[in-house]
């Protein structure tokens, strides 16, 4: 037997109050991308242009100039696409990552955080429906191709007026910002045939602990341009394996046993004259990175690490006598 399933009444009540039609259309929306099937619904409120009343930025982007994109129907396009396809790949984490996909169902189903009443996966959605928003703005021809120069920061910006109707937290807020705001760096790093292991552990670093979240985002991207041949089918495989074996080496590094500490700043700092900053991080990072390889395991060997990446390291931090 069939179950019919109905699309929850978002139309706003002009009998109840701004606030109390506010959280309902919140409610109904999150528990429509609460569903691993949410893309036709969204499609549905699409058509009918309730979406665009909800997110009013959606007719912005529909509007962007279709000559700057890919998509004969222009940036929204790209977007539900994109959104359409994070859902297909969410059905089959086996497929593309058939090492960790229990574990990374079992992260992207937990709340970010106490405060938070929605799974990672549904603020993982709305970055995914607003990732590209600023490039209509940041559009210029430089050398004859089109470039949207700074579309992740300035779109990671406006997603907090965008996603204003869901009345999101502090948290949650953050959580799209950020992965909007790093939208482009996995492309980076699997559009390579070899990964290293610098370049990832910078990445892991940097981006943790939305990793797993940032990795998937990329992935709808690319997929998003599949019904349109612009990535070949080779290029998307290098493009999956990398993604997979990202995301293995981050579970490994996840799972390890925290290192005992050989070294410290304070000790850096005494040792090699230096002031609090940065660079004390940075040396840290490059000891652990060494120590996790096996290749030093005390404070000695620690400084002479230190003492020949020193000259490095102040050059790279600007560090004056």
């Amino acid at each position: 037997m069939q179950i019919k399933q109905t699309m929850p009444n978002l139309t706003p009540n002009p009998q109840e109050s701004a606030v109390e039609n506010k959280f309902n259309i919140k409610d109904e929306l999150l528990k429509i991308l609460s569903s691993p099937d949410s893309a036709a619904s969204i499609k549905k409120m699409d058509n009918n242009g309730l979406l665009s009343q909800i997110f009013p930025e959606i007719i912005l982007m529909k509007k962007a100039d279709n000559k700057f994109y890919y998509h004969p129907y222009g940036l929204f396009q790209h977007s539900f696409e994109t959104f359409e396809s994070l859902e297909k790949i969410l059905k089959r984490l086996d497929k593309y990552f058939p090492k960790n996909f229990k574990d990374m169902r079992k992260h992207l189903e937990e709340k970010i955080d106490v405060s938070s009443n929605i799974s990672k996966i549904v603020l993982l959605k709305l970055a995914a429906l607003f990732h590209d928003n600023a490039k209509p703005e940041t559009a210029k021809k430089i050398n004859g191709k089109i470039r949207f120069i700074g579309h992740e920061q300035r779109g990671a910006r406006k997603s907090k007026e965008i996603l204003k109707p869901l009345a999101l937290n502090k948290s949650e807020k953050y959580f799209v910002f950020k992965l909007i705001f790093n939208h482009m760096r996995p492309s980076t790093l699997t559009k390579n045939i070899i990964i290293t292991k610098r370049a990832a552990n910078r990445f892991f670093r940097d981006i943790d602990p939305l990793v797993i979240e940032q990795v998937l985002l990329s992935i709808a991207d690319w997929h998003s341009y599949k019904r349109l041949k612009i990535h070949s089918s080779k290029e998307l495989k290098r493009q999956q394996d990398s993604a997979a074996k990202l995301i293995e080496d981050y579970f490994f590094l996840k799972n390890q046993k925290p290192i005992i500490k050989i070294i410290d700043g304070h000790k850096i700092m005494k040792e090699f004259d230096l002031k609090p900053g940065p660079w004390i991080g940075g040396l840290l990072s490059i000891v652990a990175q060494k120590q996790r390889l096996g290749k030093i395991n005390d404070e000695k060997s620690a400084l002479a690490l230190i003492s020949s990446k020193l000259t490095q390291i102040k050059k790279k931090y600007k560090i004056t006598p």
